[in-house]
């Protein structure tokens, strides 16, 4: 199906329609009957509507992560996928991708509405009190000390604050505040990284319905060096020799994508896991 034939094909088209509109409005003339403090009212509604246009990129790139987007694309990671087809910086793909996954709305792993990690946030998002700089500046604060071993209550508490002040200053000053509610909220510094990276170690796995299965996970520095080491000879390209068509061998390239030799890799260390654990026991084979 064309996507101007679709719902939300014509829910964008019909904003680019109104956009169009509204710029041959302004260009004609039409915010000249306004005095100084109708101009700056305008351009304040203005800025509400550009801060809510957010929205739909969370719900679109949550979409993106959930079907893989990127790897079916052999993009391997969603930034990159936005960078490229965006022609956007990685810093702002970066940004985009971090709001989306705070502010915007998740589901469960059964598939139920959740709501959105930082939800004081979010609502003042959806309302348009808020730039997505403003967004991007309480996030990455925030995440210094939203982790195990602080208090989750005042982290809320700090979320709820650092949201009012956004409504009323700008990104610099708003950027003071939250480094002081860290602080404040972490004086002696984070603590030791190490004890960090064990303390958010996870992992989990979900069966989808097709079949298919996704998931989580964050490995501390040592079994992420161990599952490199495994994984990494394993998912080297290969190239097949077939027979050409005018007889003879010809050399064909490996076509997967670096995430799906790496899929493979996995596949194939368990395989030999689970061979190794029909046999009598004897020494580790050797990769």
């Amino acid at each position: 199906m064309d996507e101007d034939e679709t719902p939300v094909g014509r829910r964008l088209a019909a904003l680019a329609d109104a956009l169009a509109g509204l710029v041959d409005e302004v260009e004609g003339g039409g915010l000249d009957h306004l005095d100084a403090a109708g101009l700056v009212a305008f351009l304040q509604d203005l800025e509400t509507v550009r801060n809510r246009l957010p929205l739909v990129d969370h719900r679109a790139l949550r979409d993106a992560a959930d079907r893989d987007v990127a790897g079916a694309l052999g993009q391997g990671r969603l930034t990159r996928l936005l960078t490229a087809a965006l022609r956007i910086s990685a810093g702002e793909a970066h940004r985009r991708v971090r709001a989306s996954e705070q502010v915007g709305l998740r589901v469960t792993a059964l598939g139920q509405p959740a709501p959105p990690i930082r939800p004081a946030l979010a609502a003042a998002q959806r309302a348009g009190e808020v730039t997505p700089e403003q967004v991007d500046v309480v996030c990455r604060g925030l995440a210094h000390v939203d982790l195990p071993g602080y208090d989750a209550a005042a982290v809320t508490e700090g979320e709820r604050e650092l949201t009012r002040l956004a409504t009323v200053l700008g990104p610099r000053d708003l950027q003071v505040c939250t480094e002081r509610f860290v602080e404040h909220l972490d004086p002696d510094g984070s603590r030791p990284q190490e004890q960090l990276v064990s303390d958010r170690r996870h992992l989990e796995l979900r069966r989808g319905r097709d079949g298919s299965w996704r998931g989580e996970l964050r490995l501390t520095g040592t079994l992420g060096a161990k599952l490199r080491a495994v994984l990494l000879p394993l998912s080297l390209p290969r190239t097949d020799v077939v027979p050409g068509p005018r007889g003879g061998l010809v050399e064909v390239p490996d076509g997967r994508t670096h995430g799906q030799r790496l899929h493979d890799a996995l596949e194939d260390v368990c395989d030999r896991v689970l061979r190794a654990g029909d046999q009598p026991a004897s020494p580790a084979p050797c990769w």
